[in-house]
């Protein structure tokens, strides 16, 4: 079941306690103009359409340019504040903002101020609440110092009264108390067709831009199966035995490329992310890039396996892949709620292109897959009923605090995804957007692996015609592909276009090949692009291929001219020309170098063909069949669907 809270978002100043910093605020998240509002920076001297309450001992509020004890404004000139050096001991002090009529407000409604809250020997604490309509609902406790900016997400409680309320507490002691300046309420209205999932959308009200993806899910794979569908056994972790902020170490039996590391032992941790190196059992997670551990997160946040759930993993016998999942698991403190996330993690050695059936992009050696996603935080990492506090984090992170590829952070309900908070300093995300969702990632440089690329562009020059061939992951967007030569890099005329057919497949990707049937004398570059609906075209890559009728003086004895089926089939037809007899060996590879076929032929003089038998069940990917001959060496890509 689904709940409905607030988010905070504080951006710090280096040296204070308590909320977590961002490195920019909400308002540098792409998407449309924010509209304020409400502005007040209290220059006039007056705080118009605030209630001020005392303290009964006489405290107040001032509206001046002065400071809280040693602090000053952070905001500048005049600003609203409450301190125990205007007046000691002044017990509990209240403030009410003005009333604001939001019911018409679309899209993300916030409430932004620049806040300054001081507590002597841990004395003191500052409460903020909000109106929605019925009661006042809690937003914020903090009892720690700050200083900096507070951003409340108020899209859940619009109503024609909204209003805050402060409540500043000294708790008995002496303290210095608290300020605001700067004060904005800004909205935005949320608009279908931009591609982002903005606060106000749905899958119902604008399907285009937060796709409800479940509950089918293509490339999920069930705990008890391997990634073809076969019944296989799982390891529970940790012995099965229950457990909170635990780790165990997994050797995987083959390499991840993770950052150019080539490594084979993984530490399994509770808490929704795998590290090398070392365990990690920390509970309160941090936005990417984060120093210390490197780490891959499909969901760090506070899971208690002791509260139920499952976590089990599956080791590949033949040393390609590893498996986690998270079944139906809880948050620390949760209680008696019924929320639980659903949610795995798949690393592979490369060789993999098909997870369930959903096909791989290009490059992709870490799989996210989710299930249901209903939680985000636990109480111990500062959550109130699952959801709030230190957002749950998504991504990998190399671990020098620098370098990381963050899909974002998480701590509310509701589908809004706007972008993460490291490259494009978006506020934390909607948890249900991860809902019935694959991520992919390329490990080797650390990024996000787009459906949407070339997996590969190659040509094959033969005496009068040319073969250009290419493998895409995901024809979506694309209406037709153009093909341009040129006499160089830069110049280039069309030559074709290659119309998409429509499929009923259930991989969106496709092989193609176009044939030059009078290339240009020498050499010739080939420009391959994508037009999508919309009319524009996306150059994918750049070929150059050199004429040749076969084995020259210059060139040597042995030309291998081309090579098909491509894809494979059960067999691999080499179509090669000798000058003179020659002894011939040829070797059929995948990415990572593995081996499946080797074997010698003598050739003759002159044009020939020889078959090369392919192994069955050769699992889906690209391989590559390489020929040796002398000196002479020959590669050609190939794709097996």
């Amino acid at each position: 079941m689904k709940k409905t809270l607030i988010y905070v978002l504080a951006c710090l100043t280096a040296g204070f306690a308590g909320l977590r910093p961002f490195s920019a605020t909400a308002a540098d998240c792409p998407g449309q103009e924010m509209t304020a509002y409400y502005q007040e920076d209290f220059e006039s001297g007056s705080a118009t359409g605030w209630t001020l309450l005392m303290a009964s001992d006489g405290g107040g509020w001032q509206v001046n340019s002065g400071q809280i004890g040693h602090h000053t404004n952070p905001g500048s000139g005049h600003w609203l504040y409450a301190s125990d050096e205007v007046n000691n001991d002044i017990g509990t002090i209240q403030l009410l903002s003005p009333v604001w009529d939001v019911s018409a407000v679309d899209g993300r409604l916030s409430f932004q101020a620049r806040m300054l809250f001081q507590s002597f020997m841990g004395k003191g604490k500052l409460l903020v609440s909000v109106w929605d309509g019925l009661v006042w609902v809690p937003l914020l406790e903090q009892k720690d110092d700050f200083l900096g900016e507070v951003v409340l997400d108020l899209a859940p409680f619009r109503n024609p009264a909204l209003q805050l309320a402060f409540e500043y507490q000294d708790e008995g002691s002496w303290g210095w108390g608290f300020g605001l300046d700067e004060v904005k309420l800004e909205g935005r209205e949320a608009q279908c067709g931009d591609n982002m999932c903005e606060e106000g959308e749905s899958p119902e009200s604008c399907p285009g831009d937060c796709p409800d993806l479940g509950p089918v899910h293509p490339g999920w794979i069930p705990i008890g199966q391997d990634l073809t569908g076969q019944s296989v056994a799982y390891t529970s972790f940790n012995g099965a035995l229950s457990c909170d902020d635990c780790s165990i170490p997994v050797s995987l039996g083959f390499e991840i490329d993770f950052y150019g590391q080539k490594l084979r032992q993984v530490f399994l941790n509770s808490n929704g992310n795998l590290t090398f190196g070392a365990a990690y059992t920390e509970f309160v997670p941090q936005a990417f890039c984060l120093e210390g551990p490197e780490m891959i997160a499909p969901f760090f946040a506070d899971v208690d396996l002791s509260l139920g759930g499952e976590l089990s993993y599956f080791l590949d016998p033949q040393g390609h892949y590893f498996v986690a999942t998270w079944k139906e698991v809880k948050y620390f403190g949760q209680g008696n709620t019924e929320a639980s996330n659903t949610f795995q993690v798949i690393l592979t050695d490369g060789s993999i292109r098909h997870v369930g059936e959903s096909l791989l992009p290009a490059e992709t050696n870490i799989i996210f897959q989710y299930g249901d996603m209903t939680w985000t935080t636990g109480t111990a990492s500062g959550g109130i009923g699952g959801f709030g506090g230190h957002a749950a984090t998504v991504g990998v992170n190399f671990g020098d605090g620098v370098i990381c590829q963050d899909y974002g952070t998480f701590f509310k309900p509701g589908f809004t995804y706007t972008g993460n908070s490291q490259d494009l300093a978006c506020p934390p995300n909607g948890v249900d957007h991860l809902d019935f969702r694959s991520l992919f990632f390329n490990g080797a440089e650390g990024e996000i692996a787009l459906p949407q690329g070339l997996v590969y562009f190659s040509g094959t020059p033969a005496a009068t015609q040319y073969h250009l061939e290419w493998q895409m992951d995901c024809l979506d967007e694309v209406d037709f592909f153009l093909i341009e030569r040129g006499v160089d890099s830069l110049n280039f005329e069309p030559l074709a276009t290659l119309l998409i057919e429509p499929t009923a497949s259930a991989h969106p990707g496709g092989h193609f090949v176009f044939t030059d049937p009078d290339p240009l004398n020498g050499v010739s570059y080939y420009r391959l692009g994508q037009v999508t609906g919309r009319g524009v075209t996306d150059y994918l890559d750049t070929l150059r291929l050199q004429q040749s009728v076969g084995p020259s003086e210059e060139e040597g004895n042995f030309f291998l001219s081309r090579v098909g089926p491509n894809p494979l089939q059960e067999t691999l037809n080499l179509y090669f020309e000798a000058k003179t007899p020659t002894k011939v060996r040829y070797l059929l590879t995948d990415m990572a170098g593995r081996q499946y076929v080797q074997g010698e032929f003598d050739a003759q003089t002159g044009s020939q063909t020889f078959p090369v038998r392919i192994p069955n069940g050769l699992a889906s990917g690209l391989y590559v069949i390489s020929c040796f001959s002398g000196e002479e060496k020959f590669y050609r890509n190939l794709v097996k669907e």
